[in-house]
C-alpha cells in the first residue's frame, strides 16, 4: 500500500472543504454536512477488499496516484483469494458536484459478492434519507435499505446530498442497486452491483463468535431449491442489520478482460 501521506486538494470547492488522502476523499465538509472515508469495496468468499476499512485475505498494490485539474486518478491492483483485477478510480470535484468513476478490469477469473462505491457521512449531518419513495429515519439499526434505483438522497437542515448513478457496466451478470444504511453514528450510502439471477454460484454463510460456516455451491443450491429456505435466508443479514450474520446470496464469476463500471454524481444542495 501507499505511505498514507495526506495531500492537499488540487481544487477547493465553493463553501466546501475536501482533504485528500492517496487520491481519495478522506474528509469532506460543507457547512454543517460532514463526512469522509469514501472509497471502493468488493469481496469474494475468502477475501475482502476495501480502501477505507480493514481488508483481509488480499494483497493490494498501488500502481499510481496523480492529481488532475479537478481531483485525482488512482490505479490499484488486487490479488484476491479468488481472483485478480485492476481498479481505476477517477474523482472530479467541480463547484457543488463530485463525480466518481470506478473501472474494474479482471486479470484472472474472479469471484464477486458485489462491487461497491462507498459514501459515509456523520449521523448529525442529516435528519433522514429518501430512496425509492421511502423516507428513512436514522435509528441505529444498521439495516440495508436497498433498491434497484439510480438516485437516493440524504436531507436535513444543513442541506441535502443527492447521489445519482449515471453509468454502469454489469456484463449482464449484475443488478445495479443503491442503498442507504443507518449505521450507528453514520449514514452510509452504497452504489452497488450485486449478482443477478441466475447466478454463477450460490453461497450460504454463517459467522458468529465461535465459528464460521461456509457451504459449497452444490450444498447451497440444494438448500435454496426449497423456496421457503431461499425466502428466509436471501440476504438475511443485510435485511436484519447483521443480526444474525447468516445469509444466502449469489456470486458472479468474471473472466480476464471483463470490466465492471460504476459512475456516480454527488450533488450538494441547499434545502
Amino acid at each position: 500500500m501507499m505511505s498514507g501521506q495526506t495531500t492537499q486538494s488540487p481544487r477547493m470547492l465553493e463553501d466546501m472543504r475536501i482533504k485528500w488522502r492517496d487520491g481519495l476523499i478522506e474528509t469532506i465538509q460543507s457547512g454543517g454536512i460532514t463526512g469522509g472515508n469514501w472509497g471502493a469495496e468488493t469481496a469474494d468468499r475468502k477475501s475482502f477488499f476495501t480502501l477505507t476499512d480493514t481488508a483481509f485475505g488480499c494483497r493490494v498494490t498501488d500502481i499510481s496516484s496523480n492529481a488532475t485539474a479537478a481531483g485525482f486518478v488512482r490505479r490499484i491492483q488486487a490479488d484476491m483469494a479468488e481472483g485478480k483485477w485492476t481498479l481505476d478510480i477517477e474523482t472530479k470535484a467541480v463547484q457543488d458536484k463530485i463525480t466518481i468513476t470506478q473501472h474494474l478490469t479482471c486479470e484472472e477469473p474472479s469471484v464477486f459478492q458485489d462491487y461497491v462505491m462507498r459514501f459515509k457521512f456523520d449521523k448529525e449531518s442529516f435528519d433522514h434519507g429518501v430512496i425509492s419513495g421511502k423516507q428513512i429515519i436514522h435509528k441505529n439499526t444498521n439495516i440495508w435499505y436497498q433498491f434497484p434505483v439510480r438516485q437516493a438522497r440524504l436531507c436535513g437542515k444543513h442541506g441535502s446530498v443527492i447521489f445519482t448513478v449515471i453509468d454502469s457496466i454489469t456484463q449482464e451478470k449484475f443488478s445495479q442497486q443503491l442503498y442507504i444504511r443507518d449505521e450507528p453514528r453514520f449514514w452510509i450510502v452504497h452504489a452497488r452491483l450485486i449478482p443477478a439471477e441466475p447466478c454463477d454460484l450460490y453461497w450460504i454463510r454463517w459467522t458468529n463468535r465461535c465459528f464460521r460456516m461456509s457451504l459449497s455451491d452444490g450444498w447451497s443450491r440444494r438448500i435454496l431449491a426449497w423456496n421457503w429456505a431461499k425466502k428466509k435466508l436471501w440476504f438475511l443479514a443485510e435485511r436484519r442489520g447483521g443480526k444474525p450474520q447468516l445469509q444466502a446470496q449469489g456470486l458472479a464469476v468474471l473472466q480476464p478482460g471483463q470490466v465492471l463500471k460504476l459512475c456516480v454524481e454527488v450533488n450538494f444542495a441547499c434545502e
